[in-house]
């Protein structure tokens, strides 16, 4: 009898490990692609930091995770710094997120944080402005003039805008009901016995009781974007041709900037600007043995080309220059700040 079934027909599990090495070598050839794919583009950056431009590389530090939960406007924190080239009159910036997600640059996620790298043209880069999120804020109660004071060190911009927040809320879910359907043969031919007639019924079904329940739901609130523009050149950072640098980290704590009360006006439809008086930020130190961790990594996926370009990075400190230093501690940094003199704030 086994003789006549077909060979095939009796290695089932033959037939299955075949299969499944089929599906193996699938995945691995779309992982070879995928590999080839990121490798091209590094190869990209690669030949475009060998013919001048210079790569900065920049630990991201989620000020989100370190914010005084106790304020709503650190609800969803983000801080955004601006470094302008010198001599491209505003042609040229060079933008850091505390945000993982962003248009700018491309980010390596690994174990000991995460790193922001940009291909930028070289020169020296001037710290141009740094940008905040204000959740649950609006110019309601500030007093507005017709001009623009003088006085400040610098512009405080205020943007009015709505941000969409996800919130959980809780409702009353009715009882849902489902449907089920039958049918019976409800007369028979006699010599066949085939059904000449159905007959058909439904019935309805509790599905789910109903009950309270939550669900994720947005929200539009107010908010405004608040950008410190300060004058005086700060900090800077010098790039050179082809150079690979990692960069200390340059962020800003709430409360981080104070304005002149007596110098606001409105600007635009949703802008209103006033003279700055203080203004502060903070410094972290690059961390040579988190890159470390990150160009073992991407060397492990096959990544050599830009495991290559990591391990040309060197540390570029900033020259920090008008800005005054007090505390310091080993989460947020070392803090600088420039204020105008108390007797001038008009406070």
């Amino acid at each position: 009898m086994l003789g006549s079934v077909p060979a095939q027909a009796i290695d089932l599990f033959g037939i299955e490990r075949r299969h499944e090495a089929r599906r193996q070598a699938a995945i691995k050839a779309h992982q070879a692609e995928q590999l080839e794919q990121i490798r091209a583009f590094d190869r990209i950056l690669e030949s475009a930091n060998r013919d001048g431009l210079a790569m900065v590389i920049t630990q991201i530090f989620n000020t989100g995770s370190r914010a005084n939960s106790s304020l709503r406007e650190h609800r969803d924190y983000t801080t955004s710094v601006g470094w302008e080239l010198e001599g491209s009159n505003g042609g040229i910036h060079l933008l850091h997120s505390d945000r993982i997600k962003t248009n700018d640059g491309f980010v390596l996620n690994t174990v000991e944080g995460s790193f922001r790298i940009n291909l930028v043209v070289p020169g020296t880069y001037r710290l141009q402005s740094v940008m905040q999120e204000h959740h649950y804020s609006d110019t309601h109660n500030m007093t507005l003039t017709r001009n623009q004071g003088a006085g400040g060190i610098g512009i405080y911009e205020i943007n009015e805008t709505a941000f969409v927040e996800t919130e959980t809320e809780e409702y009353y879910r009715p009882t849902s009901y489902k449907t089920v359907n039958h049918s019976y043969c409800s007369a028979s031919y006699v010599v066949s016995g085939a059904c000449a007639s159905w007959s058909s019924w439904s019935e309805e079904h509790v599905d789910r009781q109903g009950g309270w329940d939550t669900r994720q739901v947005g929200r539009e609130r107010d908010g405004l974007i608040v950008v410190s523009k300060p004058r005086q050149t700060l900090a800077t950072l010098i790039l050179a041709p082809g150079q690979v640098a990692l960069m200390d980290t340059v962020f800003s704590r709430l409360p981080n900037n104070g304005y002149l009360r007596d110098t606001c006006a409105r600007t635009g439809g949703q802008r209103v600007e006033c003279q700055l008086a203080s203004f502060s930020f903070q410094v972290v130190p690059a961390r040579a043995d988190a890159l470390q961790h990150a160009i073992t990594m991407v060397r492990n996926n096959g990544q050599v080309e830009l495991a290559g370009m990591l391990e040309r990075a060197v540390p570029v400190p900033l020259q920090i220059s008008g800005a005054k230093a007090d505390w310091r501690d080993g989460q947020w940094g070392q803090n600088y700040y420039l204020e105008v003199p108390a007797a001038d704030t008009g406070k």
